[in-house]
């Protein structure tokens, strides 16, 4: 029995080792691939459903050459690639393709060709391309993976371009040299789940696809964020960003999914507020992370976010270690955040731990409890007294006595005792004076 489990075993293990083909840094060109291998190469390359031809001399691939029906997965990278042609077999099985890390100036239109339009992933990286039409990509419904990052686009992407990849998960524009991405660019991307977009400089956020689940918005000229309102987002990453000032959480107010947050490495990133305040924000945030920038104070009114957040980082942020910052210590009572958030100001605390600093016997901030006290005591009876005052000078003018003067009466008839007295009071006007 265990004879026969080993032999199946050992076929088995054949039979996958024949399938996949490596030739990776072999000095190989494609003539030597495609010409001098006596057929052995050939031979094998038909038979197999992965070929790996990373770190050659290719300066061109085509399908002509050998039958690659059976073929799924392909890396040409690190290659001298000009240019790949898929133009000569109806159809193949190929879903994976890799050609980063060449020379590749554009995409003509037999290089995604329906004979491929099985493809899955597509790796396109750091290459030199310098346009992305409306139809590159126009047979590619299929694809889960498009990696475009660190090629020098310069704006050079159609606002069609990608209308055909519904079914694409994950796209890589980080660093492709766009200030600015063509309205409604990403709307037909209903599948998407991952973007990045960092490395750009971009001064705002383009219209998001709704589905998107993870955002990487790093090392762009973003000032502020504004309201984002992409509700299944779970990961938002902003780190390295030399122009973000303020990070203002009630912007992320529609951001219910969101699980993890990062601001890190941002030199001008000076407020971390929570404007208008709200107890109910980023119920699902576990990670917050504003890392080394230039926060000097948390209000108080982040509480109700920092208790629910488990792994929080505000290391390396030049705090001011005062009284409106104490608040802090209660929370980091129960969870030990970090080690290194240090003071910087007043001068006597400066490179204390902060939770040390305004924990210690020598910092004591019972005399700002003491004035507050001491103001709310005061500042009642000098309201009081100042309404009072108010009350009496309103009172003096427009009183009994004031509205008195103001009365005249006239008396026609009067019943008398004389006559005398009738003829004068029937035709005299008495004012009441005091």
């Amino acid at each position: 029995m265990w004879v026969n489990i080993i032999f199946v075993l050992t076929v088995a293990h054949f039979a996958v080792a024949t399938d996949k083909l490596d030739l990776s840094w072999s000095g190989l060109t494609k003539e030597k691939f495609f010409r001098d291998s006596n057929g052995s190469v050939s031979s094998r390359v038909e038979k197999a459903t992965e070929l790996n031809l990373r770190g050659n001399f290719f300066d061109s691939f085509s399908d002509c050459a050998a039958y690659l029906d059976k073929l799924e997965i392909l890396d040409l990278s690190q290659n001298n690639l000009q240019r790949f042609f898929f133009k000569c077999n109806t159809e193949n099985n190929l879903a994976s393709l890799n050609v980063s890390h060449n020379k590749l100036p554009y995409l003509n239109d037999t290089a995604l060709t329906t004979q491929i339009s099985k493809l899955q992933v597509l790796d396109l990286s750091y290459n030199v391309l310098q346009h992305i039409t409306h139809w590159t990509f126009e047979h590619m419904k299929a694809l889960h993976v498009l990696k475009l990052n660190e090629n020098p686009l310069n704006n050079n992407i159609d606002k069609d371009a990608f209308k055909n990849l519904v079914s694409l998960v994950d796209l890589d524009l980080t660093n492709v040299s766009c200030s600015y991405f063509p309205a409604g660019l990403f709307t037909p991307l209903v599948s998407l789940r991952h973007l990045s977009l960092s490395s750009n400089p971009i001064k705002q956020l383009p219209e998001l696809p709704t589905a998107i689940q993870v955002l990487d918005i790093s090392r762009t000229n973003i000032i502020s964020l504004g309201q984002i309102a992409v509700s299944h987002l779970r990961i938002l990453r902003m780190n390295d960003m030399p122009r973000f000032e303020c990070l203002n959480l009630t912007d992320l107010a529609n951001l219910r999914n969101l699980t993890v947050l990062s601001a890190d490495n941002c030199p001008n990133l000076t407020s971390l507020a929570v404007q208008p305040p709200s107890e109910d924000l980023l119920p699902q945030l576990h990670r917050l992370s504003v890392r080394n920038c230039s926060i000097v104070r948390a209000g108080r009114e982040l509480l109700p976010v920092i208790q629910r957040v488990s792994d929080l980082d505000l290391q390396l942020n030049p705090w001011q270690c005062d009284c409106g910052t104490q608040w802090i210590i209660s929370v980091n009572s129960t969870r030990n955040y970090s080690n290194e958030m240090r003071c910087k100001s007043p001068p006597e605390m400066r490179e204390k731990l902060l939770f040390e600093a305004l924990d210690s016997d020598q910092y004591d901030c019972s005399y700002y409890k003491h004035y507050l006290a001491l103001w709310i005591a005061l500042g009642f009876p000098l309201l009081a007294g100042i309404g009072a005052a108010i009350y009496f000078i309103v009172r003096e003018g427009f009183g009994p006595r004031g509205f008195r003067r103001a009365v005249t009466v006239s008396y026609r008839i009067m019943i008398t005792k004389s006559e005398a007295e009738d003829k004068i009071l029937q035709h005299s006007d008495i004012t009441d004076y005091p």
